[in-house]
């Protein structure tokens, strides 16, 4: 405690020692400013004396400028030279002295009557700065100087000049007073300068002072400014009161001290505030029940010891047996009695440095700075344990509460005190909940809700216990016959194949066998044609049959989807075999015979794979290919698994076009048989593989809609189709796009929004634009589809049916659908030249669209024969390998350029 007062007190000097220097740099800061301030204005003083200075020297007084420019060197005329001096002399009484010197001769000199023996002197015989204005070749300023009169004078002393050399000299010598008035030097002293105007002696080099304000004054710290007549002269001047005044330091030194007084007691008051602060953070850390601490305090002084750097603690918790449920009928005063007695327990027990804390009303925590062996943690939990045992007297019976516990070391445990303590109350729960017959039993739910079969459910020797697991044991039976059997046809589903193979897979992984998966071709169509209920009773023969192969192991996984797993050692074939067999006959439903069509997959066990879950990712593979493939069945081998790598690298492919735009659209021009002219073209989509080849159109888009991304597939070509046809499409004599669309596309929440706003962003006028779509799509959902078409065709987008003749071809709609083109499939023109039957149908189909305005494209024309019977029909447009293949774009410039050359 005393060494933690002397750092206070430490902290709180060196404090006020900061605090005070941190103002002491403050005040010489500001000194500095103001000093600073006043010498700017001092050196604007100074430019502007200098101006004038310069001036007055050089200009308004320099009289010997003007005589020196009367004087030609050509023509030298001395009588007008004296005519002016003797003016200069009468007019200006400052002017005391007028010369003129030629070469190194005095020429002439006034007044004659004082000065006339200098005539025919030499310079030499004078002052140097005759000679330095000779040598320097511009004016000479010298003075004071000493006159023959002992008169103090200035000498102004003009060289005159012929093409830059020295000819002569005019000199005038005007009364210092004079000068010394015109330049008007003590108008500074009343601006509150001192100052002093001096120039080097151009004979010695040393100080000659011109006029000082006070010769007592220093200028060594004075602002100086220099100009040249050509010896250098200095004007210095110097506030009479110094840079910065008394007054102004002392107004400095007490902002500083006031700055420095408020700074002190803001610190003063703040460091009590945290003092204050501090003692209730202490306060909060304390039960006030023991006096030991609570668990934020706890916790906070475990954080204190990891910073600090200590090595090793143990950190213990004990809990109080039944506390809570005997306190309250102890009393009070028992309680109290033991709370207050726990401190004192742990100060006898414990003798290194240890911290103690009241974490719950039950619980306790302990950590001691000690370095324990796990023997060792054992002891001393064991030791404290027993000293904390609690003894109750209730109704004279005495009770012994016992203390449990949990322990742990540190580093050992890593984490902050929060997380230590949070570690080892919860390491103390999970002990107690194994004990526990309840955690037993739940542990076992736990396992079963999980998918363990092999959970048993053990007898206790208490009665509530053994009636719970009897009752959960029954529960069980029902739940799983719930959740794995399907219940409206009493056969296995999806989860209890999952269950069964998981449990064949575990007991005996070296056991092969095959699993078969069984489709129902077209079952929908029995619910649509009849009813619900005759598509149920297809079902349950379907079933019968199979589990007559089966047996227990048949699942129904989907609507009409069954899986079957088969141990019969014989080939796939045959088993394949025998379910068709068995499934040919019949099905009797009321008056109705119905023969069934089924596709079948199968894969075998562990050569496809080795869980469950991938047997029937592989069984649904081979399914999915056997519903392709003219035979009814597909065995899963290493076809399968190339043509998986092939459709999974053609995605990549694909995606990576699409992300960096390289995929490819190409364009199939049609015919306009009215006009004989390529007028509208389709484009098509093209991806380039890895060998340089190009993949299907149709494989693509087969793997755009089995992966979703036929949305982007679709946005691409649409954008880039829309893009050629606005820049290039009107040159090219195009007047029609067709662009063909997936059903996904219009099934998506806002697919025809995207659509409109992609032929809209590209700026192509919508009525060049034909959307084509499959007979299929608008059949399947004719009036959903019906509304989306007619709200494009209004906005000026033609609509073509693509395929017409494939599926729901009927004279009965053509009326009614929202197209302005049929697209005649090659089914149903193939070979329509020598079968009457056809070319009648094609001539019915092209009549009625023209009773309904509806164009006719005819796709599929490879021969001259095609050609000719399709324009007896009357067909509006042809499109086939007769007139042209698809292109890439520049192939399709090239091609209707030479069509419009024609």
């Amino acid at each position: 405690m005393i060494r933690q007062k002397k750092q206070t007190n430490a902290l709180r000097v060196m404090i006020v020692f900061v605090v005070s220097f941190f103002m002491l740099m403050l005040g010489i800061t500001w000194y500095k400013h103001s000093k600073e301030i006043r010498q700017q204005d001092a050196r604007a003083v100074l430019q502007a004396y200098q101006e004038n200075l310069l001036h007055q020297l050089q200009s308004k007084l320099n009289y010997a400028y003007d005589l020196g420019a009367m004087v030609f060197p050509d023509s030298v005329n001395l009588e007008r030279f004296n005519r002016e001096a003797e003016k200069l002399l009468k007019r200006e009484e400052s002017v005391v002295y007028v010369c003129l010197i030629i070469g190194d001769t005095v020429e002439s000199v006034l007044p004659k009557n004082e000065f006339e023996n200098e005539i025919g002197k030499d310079i030499s015989e004078f002052s140097y700065v005759y000679t330095m204005t000779k040598v320097m070749g511009e004016l000479v300023v010298e003075g004071p100087v000493e006159f023959y009169s002992e008169q103090n004078v200035f000498l102004f002393l003009q060289p005159i000049m012929e093409n830059g050399v020295y000819w002569g000299q005019a000199v005038v010598a005007l009364e210092a007073e004079y000068v010394l008035n015109q330049l008007n030097l003590p108008y500074l002293y009343e601006l509150g300068y001192d100052y002093e105007l001096w120039h080097v002696n151009s004979q010695t080099g040393g100080k000659d002072v011109v006029i000082c304000s006070d010769e007592a004054v220093d200028f060594s710290f004075s602002e100086k400014i220099s100009f040249y007549l050509p010896n250098q002269w200095n004007l210095c001047i110097l506030p009479k009161y110094g840079w910065v005044t008394d007054a102004g330091k002392i107004a400095i030194a007490v902002a500083c001290i006031v700055l420095d007084g408020l700074m002190l007691g803001f610190l003063y008051c703040l460091f009590k505030v945290l003092e204050q602060k501090k003692k209730l953070k202490n306060m909060s850390y304390i039960d006030f029940s023991t006096g030991l601490l609570n668990q934020k305090g706890m916790e906070d002084i475990l954080n204190q010891w990891i910073k600090k750097g200590i090595k090793s603690f143990a950190l213990f918790y004990f809990v109080i047996e039944n506390y809570n449920h005997i306190a309250p009928v102890a009393g009070q005063e028992e309680e109290k009695a033991f709370l207050s007695k726990i401190p004192e327990i742990l100060e006898n027990y414990i003798k290194n440095p240890y911290v103690a804390g009241h974490i719950r009303d039950d619980s306790f925590a302990v950590a001691v700075q000690d370095e324990m062996t796990a023997i060792q943690l054992i002891d001393f939990a064991k030791g404290l344990s027993l000293e904390l045992l609690w003894k109750v007297k209730l109704e004279e019976k005495k009770v012994f509460l016992k203390a449990k516990y949990q322990y742990l070391s540190y580093p050992e445990n890593e984490g902050n005190g929060e997380a230590l303590l949070y570690r080892v109350s919860l390491q103390y729960y999970e002990k107690l909940k194994k004990e526990s017959p309840i955690y037993t039993l739940t542990e076992k739910c736990r396992q079963l809700s999980e998918g363990d079969t092999n959970v048993v459910f053990d007898e206790y020797t208490d009665v509530g216990m053994m009636q719970l697991s009897m009752a959960i044991n029954q529960y069980r039976k029902q739940v799983e016959q719930l959740a794995y059997r399907d219940m409206a046809f009493d056969v296995g589903n999806r989860m209890k194949y999952l269950r069964d193979a998981k449990m064949l897979i575990s007991y005996d992984k070296k056991r092969s066998f095959n699993l078969y998966c069984i489709d129902i071709c077209s079952f929908g169509k029995y619910n649509e044609l009849f009813n619900v209920q005759t598509g149920d009773e297809v079902l349950r023969q379907v079933i019968s049959c199979l589990t007559y192969i089966f047996d227990d192991f048949l699942y129904r996984i989907n609507g009409d989807v069954f899986l079957g797993i088969s141990f019969n050692q014989e080939k796939p074939e045959e088993m394949i075999s025998h379910i068709l067999k068995q499934l040919e006959k019949p099905i009797v439903v009321g008056n109705l015979k119905l023969m069934l069509k089924v596709k079948i997959g199968v894969c075998a066990y562990p050569l496809h794979a080795k869980t469950p879950e991938g047997l029937l990712e592989q069984v649904q593979v081979a399914l999915r290919y056997a519903k392709q493939q003219v035979e009814s069945s597909v065995i899963y081998d290493g076809v399968l698994t190339e043509l998986l790598r092939r459709e999974n690298e053609i995605l990549c492919l694909l995606e990576e076009s699409l992300r960096t735009e390289t995929l490819e659209v190409w364009y199939q021009p049609l015919m306009n048989q009215h006009t004989k002219k390529f007028t509208a073209a389709e484009a098509l989509v093209r991806l380039k593989d890895k060998d340089g080849g190009y993949v299907s159109a149709g494989h693509v888009i087969s793997i755009a809609e089995q992966n979703g991304i036929i949305d982007k597939l679709g946005d691409y070509v649409l954008r880039r189709a829309c893009g050629f046809m606005k820049e290039k499409g009107q040159k090219l004599g195009l007047t029609k796009m067709g662009i063909n669309l997936s059903a996904q596309q219009f099934l998506v929440e806002d697919g025809v929004d995207r659509i409109l706003a992609g032929i809209l962003e590209s700026g192509v006028d919508p009525a060049s634009i034909s959307l084509e779509i499959t007979e299929t799509v608008l059949i399947q959902s004719f009036e959903r589809m019906k509304g989306m078409l007619t709200y494009l065709r209004k906005k000026g987008i033609h609509i073509a049916l693509d395929d017409f003749g494939v599926g729901y071809s009927s004279f009965n709609y053509l009326s009614k659908l929202p197209v302005d083109a049929l697209k005649i499939d090659r089914t149903l023109t193939k070979s329509i030249s020598d079968a009457p039957k056809q070319r009648a149908l094609l001539k019915a189909i092209v009549d009625m669209a023209r009773i309904n305005n509806i164009l006719i494209v005819v796709e599929g024309v490879e021969t001259q024969e095609e050609c000719r019977v399709m324009d007896e029909a009357g067909v509006d447009y042809i499109q086939g390998y007769y007139y042209a293949r698809p292109m890439a774009e520049k192939q399709l410039e090239e091609k209707l350029g030479e069509n419009g050359r024609k």
